[in-house]
């Protein structure tokens, strides 16, 4: 993980925050194997994350930027992933 965060200039930490969100949203029936499905699994990602206080974008690596403040998990997100 540690190689592969350094490969796409991304924070280790903001990384395994991604790859765990993206792996829940994977057992939770979520894929990305086409454009639209890409888009939504994306955008619950960014949710997510943000969500839990990450700041960014997935692409540029920016994630994570946590601020002083790290707020739980709530919103609509939340909801949508529990009633799936």
């Amino acid at each position: 993980m540690a190689a592969e965060a350094r490969a796409q200039h991304k924070a280790l930490a903001g990384h395994w925050a991604h790859m765990v969100v993206h792996g829940v949203l994977h057992l939770h029936g979520y894929d990305h194997g086409n454009a639209r499905q890409a888009r939504v699994m994306e955008g619950l990602e960014v949710e997510i994350l943000r969500g839990f206080g990450y700041q960014g974008s997935l692409s540029t690596g920016d994630i994570p930027n946590m601020s002083d403040e790290r707020p739980g998990p709530s919103g609509s997100w939340l909801r949508r992933l529990v009633e799936s």
